[in-house]
């Protein structure tokens, strides 16, 4: 389909090695460029960027106006980057170069089709080789593309028909069973409670009744995490089920022990958007002991483990009588969590995975997960485009790089033999 992104500025970064400048007088060059959707494909060309010798990542530009000609800028259909070889140029490219984080002014989402092999089995591939056990998949987030709900924000079904829902869960499912590692399905995060806001008219947030009102509780378990459950509940591919992550930005910070005001400030900045009301320590207790109580009670699912993704070691009590069987918290290196002197056999579900953002390094991490004795430990993240993931290629590598040293060093375990193992 195409896009209509006149006015967007778009933004690239391509890797390219070293010693492919090319001649002086005629040096190679990169550009950033889109085409319209006509039978001619108009293209649109941002400014060039010459290679320099060193190579690495390079920044280009674009922003999509008119071009005096035919050129559409409201019906854009490729984005690419052209790799400009000078006349007097003697460079042979022999190695990859590397398009990545494509980016706009506004929030759009491109996805790449590549049916062989998927973006996700490349990924799933990569991680499992470099020894990683397990995955921790948001499923539902702030409730904007399911489940569905009807006008007074009662949960009618997953989607339209269910189909959609199940085909996508199938499909992460199949990985998870071709590449030998097992998912824990993350239902909600905090955004849920978020104010409302609406893109592309698709509401965003503002599902807060979700968690205070009884009733539609009740709606979510019998519509959408019933017919889950009954499809999935007894997979052995699901390690543990994780209710909500990080409840505790969505509840007044005068209820949390420990509270830490500017930390949540943050957070709220850093996702760009506003709380004017929040739950109460209460209603977020009821709505996860509902879930978990449901998950229990559940005869294709009464074995399951679960778990709340708690945003701080501090807080990690308050889920304690909720059911929840696994504790798991996150650390982001704040004053309040400096010392790293955490409860062990824990699931330390989130850590900073970029270097500059952290402590520690990955590798330091895991090590000390280890050593504490907790049950695993998870980087954040793989896809995240936040300020403590990898992003660039080089970036991610290093992870994988952090993780296969951390396995090789203390020997890959057996999934067959204690799940308590499988993701250490």
């Amino acid at each position: 389909d195409a896009l209509p992104i006149y006015g967007q500025t778009i933004m690239a970064r391509v890797y390219v090695p070293s010693r492919n400048e090319g001649d002086p007088s005629s040096p190679n060059f990169l550009q950033l460029f889109v085409k319209d959707n006509s039978s001619e494909a108009i293209g649109l060309y941002g400014a060039t960027v010459n290679i320099p010798n060193s190579g690495g990542w390079i920044k280009l530009m674009l922003t999509v106006g008119t071009s005096g000609g035919n050129f559409n800028p409201t019906a854009i259909r490729h984005i690419g980057v052209k790799v400009g070889i000078g006349d007097q140029s003697t460079t042979t490219l022999t190695e990859p170069i590397y398009v990545d984080q494509i980016e706009f002014t506004e929030d759009y989402l491109i996805q790449f089709g590549f049916e062989q092999p998927s973006l996700a089995s490349i990924d799933a591939e990569q991680l499992v080789n470099a020894g990683v056990k397990a995955l921790r998949v948001f499923i539902f987030c702030d409730g904007r593309a399911s489940p569905k709900f009807d006008d007074q924000n009662f949960v009618i079904g997953l989607d339209e028909n269910d189909e959609k829902f199940f085909e996508d869960f199938d499909k992460l499912i199949f990985l998870a069973q071709e590449y030998n590692f097992q998912i824990i399905p993350v239902l909600f995060d905090y955004l849920l409670c978020a104010d409302k806001e609406v893109s592309n008219g698709v509401q965003m947030f503002c599902r807060r009744e979700l968690v205070q009102d009884q009733k539609r509780t009740h709606s979510f378990l019998t519509k959408a995490l019933g017919p889950l459950l009954d499809k999935y509940g007894s997979a052995p591919e699901i390690l543990y089920w994780d209710v909500i992550n990080e409840p505790e930005w969505a509840i007044s910070q005068t209820e949390l022990p420990r509270a830490v005001a500017k930390e949540a400030a943050a957070k709220a900045v850093a996702a760009k958007v506003t709380f004017s009301d929040k739950v109460t320590l209460a209603e977020m207790q009821k709505f996860i002991s509902s879930i978990t109580a449901f998950i229990h009670d559940h005869p294709n699912s009464d074995t399951t483990k679960i778990t709340v993704g708690s945003a701080s070691s501090h807080w990690v009590d308050l889920w304690q009588d909720t059911g929840v069987d696994v504790c798991q918290f996150h650390f982001y290196d704040s004053t309040e969590n400096i010392e790293f002197n955490f409860p062990s056999n824990c699931l330390l579900g989130e850590f900073a995975a970029l270097p500059s953002m952290a402590m520690l390094s990955v590798r330091e991490y895991l090590e000390r997960a280890f050593e504490n004795g907790y049950i695993g430990a998870l980087p954040w993240s793989w896809r995240a485009r936040d300020q403590y993931s990898p992003i660039f290629k080089s970036d991610r590598l290093e992870l994988l790089s952090a993780i296969s040293e951390f396995q090789i060093f203390h020997g890959v375990y057996n999934p067959n033999t204690n799940t308590d193992d499988l993701i250490r």
